[in-house]
């Protein structure tokens, strides 16, 4: 098994136990880090937005900021229901809204650059401080 492939099965059963820590603890988890921490996602897809919701259920005080290109996206691992008839095809389409309504700042611009010393990611117009990154780009 490669170190790419292990290193995303790591991921995926911690947010497993993250999320299973949520539906029992819910918001009452305080973070151990200082007040106005900054939280960037740079995609907004699948991943990208299930770990910025995940972590606004977890600690409401950080400041997350999900960047993302498109106003909407497709949700892949629907799609199967979708192909045996369960689901139409416009359920397979969501926006950021609710997000936005959860308390998580959306940024529909392109990211560009990631600038680890100066912890701030640059997109085509401007570029947002961070002090943890969360690069969630897609399959592709």
């Amino acid at each position: 098994m490669s170190n790419e492939r292990r290193t995303l099965l790591k991921f995926l059963a911690a947010s497993a136990g993250l999320a299973g820590l949520e539906a029992v603890a819910g918001s009452a988890i305080k973070s151990p880090y200082i007040e106005n921490f900054k939280v960037v996602v740079i995609g907004g897809g699948f991943a990208g937005a299930t770990f910025a919701r995940m972590l606004r259920r977890l600690d409401p005080q950080v400041n997350i900021t999900l960047i993302e290109e498109n106003c909407e996206y497709l949700c892949g691992p629907l799609s199967a229901e979708y192909l045996v008839n369960k689901r139409d095809e416009r359920t397979l389409t969501f926006n950021y809204r609710r997000l936005a309504s959860e308390g998580i700042n959306i940024v529909y611009d392109r990211a560009i650059r990631i600038d680890n010393e100066r912890k701030h990611v640059e997109t085509r117009l401007s570029y947002y401080k961070y002090d943890r990154c969360i690069v969630a780009s897609g399959i592709s």
